[in-house]
């Protein structure tokens, strides 16, 4: 069962639990200009949470000295056409974030064209940025994998992930958006995944959480750049 923990008042409350997700919310005393993150996605937020949980700065990654609370909302095997409703469903209760990180679009690789899930993900992201313009959507790019399920071709596969990628980035900058290229977790250095060739290890792990980091922090400054790294 995952609860939410209310900073320093140390009180629970319990919430549904959910088949294999994850949500992590840390809440400090409400204060005026406080920035909330969200960032949602499959197994790679599920884990990375459980990997920040455990290091300096903790599930903000430091981000709280710069006035900002983090939400992370991980399921496995997430895939895209899971994402509105995840995020309609956790605004029900919640007012809508500042910003919101989207880690999607592995899963579908193998099973969806590029072309499809590029239009998939076009349709959402236009609508998201129509209902909540307010919003400043983080596109983080799908991840490279030493091996990927549903693939007759890895290699074709890699093709896709990197065009899917380009577009979306060119998309959610044109909408005013931001997006985090990970081009430091590569597939031919294996100690960055675990034995599966899919997920990361702690240390893969520990690159991702620094490029959210690094990027979070260049985002949230009024005029910064708008793609990490520069």
């Amino acid at each position: 069962m995952a609860y939410v923990m209310a900073g320093n008042d140390q009180h629970q409350v319990p919430r549904q639990p959910t088949t294999g997700a994850l949500e992590t919310t840390l809440l400090g005393p409400a204060k005026r200009g406080v920035k909330t993150i969200w960032l949602i996605g499959s197994s790679i937020v599920y884990w990375a949470n459980k990997e920040a949980s455990s290091r300096p700065g903790g599930l903000h990654l430091g981000l709280q000295n710069t006035g900002a609370h983090m939400i992370w909302i991980g399921q496995r095997g997430m895939k895209w056409g899971d994402l509105n409703t995840v995020f309609e469903q956790r605004l029900l209760n919640r007012p809508l974030p500042s910003f919101l990180v989207i880690q999607l679009g592995s899963n579908d690789l193998g099973i969806s064209t590029s072309e499809k899930l590029f239009s998939d993900i076009e349709c959402d992201l236009l609508r998201l940025h129509a209902l909540y313009p307010a919003l400043k959507i983080i596109w983080s790019d799908i991840l490279m994998r030493r091996y990927w399920h549903n693939a007759n071709c890895g290699q074709a596969i890699e093709r896709a992930r990197k065009r899917v990628n380009l577009r979306v980035k060119n998309l959610v900058l044109s909408i005013g958006g931001c997006a985090i290229r990970h081009s430091n977790i590569r597939a031919k250095e294996s100690n960055l995944f675990r034995y599966d060739g899919t997920h990361l290890s702690k240390i893969g792990n520990d690159i991702y959480l620094n490029n959210l980091q690094g990027a979070l922090e260049q985002f949230m400054r009024s005029g910064g750049p708008a793609v990490f790294p520069q």
